[in-house]
């Protein structure tokens, strides 16, 4: 045999063991796959029962046949969020035990060294969902992440330990150092999200105070702002008179944020120091501080408020119109009030708020009623509320009510909407010519002029003469809307032409 053909079939053996060591590689992966894809079809059904065996002190030795293959601490994860939040005390020390014994902490401990950040914060949220308190430093080691996401969830995680520490009884030396490196966290906004990091410390509620009060004297304006902001969402005693100093800061944002915060605490220790803030020269100091005043609702600050009804900022006179209803009748009262004076901002913010709060419903319904004393009652202020502007409210008792005994009332309330609509459609302002067109529409022209001529007819004694002057105001009302058709205004144009002619059409 020459030495070509023992060559030849050196080579075709070559291939053919080549193609026999392939065939068999094919076989024994494709087996391989099914054997992963039959596990990764299961492994969730099987952790799902793992770790209800865990909280069923089922032995460890009988679940020691579940893999640890890659993926399985994000399907664990999954599982522990779902399922961790409703095991509690002892038995999820127990799940935590368990799943240390069988090897699953290490496992996550050393996955907290990977490079991959999405790893690390894996782990990371295991560990914390676990409250495995004797691995503190490892989240605190977490804090120099260079991943702000990792560093987040090991702010979180602690402040789960913690939360498992006070549960357990260990709250206090242990504890503390961790509450305060996280409140540390307020001084650098770059480390960790700031409103995340606010959600966490709430999360520790009056264990974090203390290390908040420190945080309250810090020389960032921002952290003092922080620190107050949520000093009175946790609401503890404790901060009232660090607050009420922080109303003298220099910082205006701080002392907005510490008027806030001392209504959060309901402290009448603050309504004093608020009623003097309601005349600070920072217009949202002004503005909180009416809202705390509310929270706390001593009677004292009514007064003190309604003078902001006339605050040149608009938030100011929101804040404080939305306070006073919080006193009750003495609000409201002085909200009638401010109906009556001279200033147009009190006047619209006290109407504002009457509506919106419903306190004129029930004199409208009044005036359909048989006491003769809160029908005056209710006629008087609802006069009022439309010499004030409030044509709405006045319109919708006309529409409501319906009685023979209420038709001097609805006259006189007629009289004034007829009165203010001639006012405003012939006023300079583009808005109170929409507002008044709008006004218009609402009345329903044909059942005023019903209601008018049954008023006539039914000759009630001192009725006559308004009914005459409702019947021009109403004449005089078309006038100013055929006038409006040439206005500058295409919009005001526009809605005057198709209300004049529908009140032409009835």
């Amino acid at each position: 045999m020459s030495a070509f053909t023992i060559l030849l079939w050196a080579v075709i053996i070559a291939i053919f063991l080549i193609i026999i060591f392939l065939i068999a590689r094919i076989i024994t992966q494709k087996f391989s796959r099914s054997i992963e894809e039959e596990y990764r079809a299961t492994r969730y059904e099987k952790y799902s029962a793992l770790v209800d065996e865990i909280v069923a002190e089922t032995p460890a030795a009988e679940m020691t046949h579940i893999s640890k293959r890659p993926g399985d601490d994000k399907v664990l994860q999954v599982l522990l969020e779902k399922k961790i939040e409703y095991i509690k005390g002892s038995d999820r020390a127990h799940v935590a035990d368990t799943l240390s014994k069988l090897g699953f902490v290490d496992q996550f401990v050393a996955k907290l060294s990977s490079d991959d950040p999405s790893e690390r914060g894996t782990a990371l949220q295991v560990l914390g969902d676990l409250r495995i308190t004797d691995i503190t430093g490892n989240f605190t080691d977490a804090l120099e992440d260079t991943d702000p996401d990792v560093r987040l969830t090991a702010v979180r995680g602690l402040s789960k330990i913690v939360d498992e520490m006070k549960v357990t009884g260990q709250n206090g030396p242990r504890a503390r150092p961790i509450i305060e490196t996280i409140v540390a966290l307020l001084d650098e906004p770059d480390r960790v999200p700031t409103r995340r990091l606010k959600e966490s410390i709430l999360d520790l509620e009056a264990e974090a105070v203390p290390a908040l009060l420190v945080a309250l004297e810090s020389a960032k304006p921002l952290t003092r702002a922080l620190a107050s902001d949520l000093l009175g969402q946790i609401g503890d005693w404790r901060a009232v008179n660090p607050l009420i100093k922080k109303l003298h800061d220099a910082e205006p944002d701080v002392r907005t944020q510490a008027a806030g915060a001392l209504g959060g605490t309901g402290d009448s220790r603050a309504v004093k120091p608020l009623i003097k803030s309601l005349e600070d020269e920072a217009w949202p100091v002004r503005a909180r501080a009416a809202k705390s005043l509310a929270s706390i609702g001593n009677p004292a600050a009514v007064y003190p408020i309604s003078r902001l009804l006339s605050d040149p900022q608009w938030w100011v006179r929101y804040n404080a119109g939305f306070a006073l209803p919080a006193f009750s009748e003495l609000g409201y009262e002085t909200l009638e009030r401010g109906l009556l004076g001279s200033d147009r901002y009190a006047r619209e913010r006290a109407l504002e708020v009457m509506e919106e709060t419903g306190y004129l419903n029930s004199f409208i319904k009044d005036l359909a009623g048989a006491d003769e004393g809160k029908k005056t009652r209710a006629l008087q202020l609802l006069v009022n509320v439309g010499n004030a502007g409030g044509l709405a409210p006045l319109i919708d008792a006309t529409r409501e009510i319906d009685d023979p005994r209420s038709i001097g009332s609805i006259i006189e309330i007629w009289r004034v909407i007829t009165e203010k609509l001639i006012e405003y459609l012939n006023s300079d302002s583009d808005t109170l010519k929409m507002q008044s067109i709008e006004s218009v529409n609402k009345m329903n022209y044909s059942y005023v002029i019903e209601k008018i001529r049954l008023f006539g007819r039914l000759d009630i004694e001192g009725t006559a003469p308004n009914v005459i002057e409702i019947n021009q105001s109403m004449e005089k009302i078309k006038q100013s809307l055929d006038m409006l058709k040439q206005d500058l205004n295409a919009e005001v144009r526009e809605e005057a032409a198709v209300t004049l002619g529908f009140m032409e059409w009835m």
